[in-house]
């Protein structure tokens, strides 16, 4: 993977258990599901720690990975150890980090977006998971193409800066432009594969895209393991 893509792996995420029971992080925190997060965090952080990375985009190559749980753990982890996280539904069309926490899906990025909302009354405070706060995809108004002003992205990364340690954003799909113009504004990008699922030429597809308007991609993580390969991994370390 690392020589076919030039990126380094960041960690290997295990499972599919955050649509069944919640984000593991916080509900089975003695997991080896959450403690697979929680190795991954570590990466991110280390990676990230000459580039004073406050902006942390995942995105995936296709639409059945995993972004968004793994963007929910990613922000848990970090809320754990004590900063101020904002994570930010980024998906206008298709929003689902709200359904992960049990919020409604009101008040968020659309109504940001759209000038109709300020950021701290767009930020749901999470429970059970002190530090973390939850914008949201938002209801978009039919017509609506404030997505599409990069200026009105822009003012609204340096905004979320200014409230929280950390932002993640679980991205739009990869495909479409609202991506590439959030991309240009994020400090990181990480690029979410699926084991055994994600076509090879749509990671290097994705990550040309990315590359070409120069986003700050800085590795992979890998999801949904087989069992035979935790194993492998338990060796290994």
């Amino acid at each position: 993977m690392e020589e076919l893509l030039g990126l380094p792996i960041l960690g290997f995420v295990f499972g599919d258990k955050t649509s069944k029971s919640g984000v593991v992080t916080s509900r089975e925190s003695f997991s080896a599901e959450a403690g697979s997060f929680r190795a991954f965090g570590a990466s991110v952080e280390i990676v990230g720690a000459d580039k004073n990375v406050r902006t942390i985009m995942i995105l995936n190559a296709e639409s059945l990975d995993a972004k968004t749980s793994i963007a929910a753990n990613l922000a848990v982890v970090n809320a754990q150890q004590g900063k101020q996280v904002i994570l930010l539904d980024g998906d206008l069309k298709h929003p689902h980090l709200h359904t992960l926490f049990g919020l409604e899906n009101q008040n968020g990025l659309a109504e940001l977006l759209n000038g109709n909302l300020e950021i701290k009354n767009a930020c749901h405070v999470v429970k059970n998971v002190q530090g973390l706060t939850l914008i949201p995809g938002g209801i978009s108004e039919k017509d609506s193409t404030m997505w599409l002003d990069a200026k009105k992205w822009q003012q609204l990364v340096l905004g979320l800066q200014n409230e929280a340690d950390l932002v993640i954003v679980d991205g739009p799909p990869a495909d479409t432009a609202d991506a590439q113009i959030l991309a240009c504004y994020m400090n990181a990008i990480i690029l979410a594969i699926r084991l055994r699922h994600t076509r090879i030429d749509s990671a290097q597809a994705t990550l040309k895209r990315f590359q070409l308007i120069g986003a700050a991609i800085i590795g992979v993580v890998l999801n949904h393991m087989p069992q035979a390969r935790k194993s492998a991994l338990k060796l290994y370390r």
